[in-house]
């Protein structure tokens, strides 16, 4: 087994104290930092403004495996998470590294290094990918369902809805991606991070977003199509300066963005049929796609 995999000694003993009475994290703790401190530290070394960055992205991965661990991989059905063992977890902790440092990467407006994104270093084979690609998969599966998620993503674009129903779709939608599928969480990070953003803020993310998937067929064209509805004024200002907190309904933004969610997945859904949906859920937040 290779050397960036843990051991199973050690998978054992993470396992033991998480799942245990009270639950102690000691050893997931060490585990995390003897890992990953190499992978972080190697995709964050051009970062020189901040002599720091490497520290705070390993606190976050730290913070993360705490909270995440037992729900997210332990407990999670074995037809859609990882394998309960060794490999299994050492492919999710990568993956949550991954994900954690392209982000801080980006909210930082630092370099994401091309290796991250392509994962061609010598992690690759342990990165869970965010399609699925396995074996038993007929030819040219993965290539249809990457088509379809990129079809759904140009119709909330292309579609007549308000700006910011049209931003929380495409945001959400590429959050959840990046989060393995999970909508949900996908829709607690939006609504923490982009709340107080403003609405031209958020189609610079969402552009930051889609150039770490390559594989997502959005022409900036579009784009800028899109964009000319932030153009169009509010009470004497640009709908795209305001926050997206300012559009909200009372019931609050949590449930405004259960609403305007609900509402462009059926326009989608009305727009392509049941192709690209499964039990109502979009492709895009189904584990499946990862």
């Amino acid at each position: 087994m290779a050397s960036n995999c843990i051991s199973q000694q050690d998978f054992e003993a993470v396992r033991d104290e998480v799942l245990g009475m009270p639950a102690r994290f000691d050893c997931l703790t060490r585990v995390t930092e003897n890992l990953l401190r190499p992978y972080v530290n190697r995709h964050t070394s051009h970062v020189k403004s901040d002599p720091n960055f490497a520290n705070d992205i390993m606190q976050d991965i730290q913070l993360k495996m705490i909270v995440t661990i037992v729900t997210h991989f332990f407990m999670r059905d074995g037809d859609e998470g990882e394998e309960k063992n060794a490999l299994g977890l050492t492919r999710w902790m990568y993956t949550v590294a991954r994900n954690t440092t392209i982000t801080a990467l980006t909210k930082s407006s630092q370099r994401v290094p091309v290796s991250l994104v392509q994962e061609n270093d010598d992690e690759e084979e342990y990165v869970i990918p965010i399609c699925d690609d396995k074996a038993d998969r007929q030819p040219g599966v993965l290539l249809e369902m990457r088509e379809a998620v990129s079809k759904c993503f140009n119709s909330a674009i292309e579609s007549s809805s308000a700006g910011h129903i049209v931003l929380t779709h495409l945001m959400i939608s590429l959050l959840s991606l990046e989060n393995g599928g999970n909508r949900i969480e996908a829709e607690r990070l939006f609504a923490k991070s982009f709340a107080d953003k403003s609405l031209d803020d958020i189609l610079d993310s969402f552009r930051a977003g889609i150039k770490r998937k390559p594989w997502l067929d959005i022409s900036n064209v579009q784009l800028n199509r899109f964009k000319e509805k932030l153009d169009e004024p509010i009470n004497g200002q640009r709908s795209g300066e305001y926050p997206l907190k300012d559009f909200a309904m009372k019931k609050g933004l949590e449930s405004s963005l259960s609403d305007w969610l609900h509402r462009m997945d059926g326009r989608i859904q009305k727009a392509f049929g049941e192709s690209y949906f499964s039990d109502s859920a979009p492709s895009w937040s189904m584990n499946n796609t990862r």
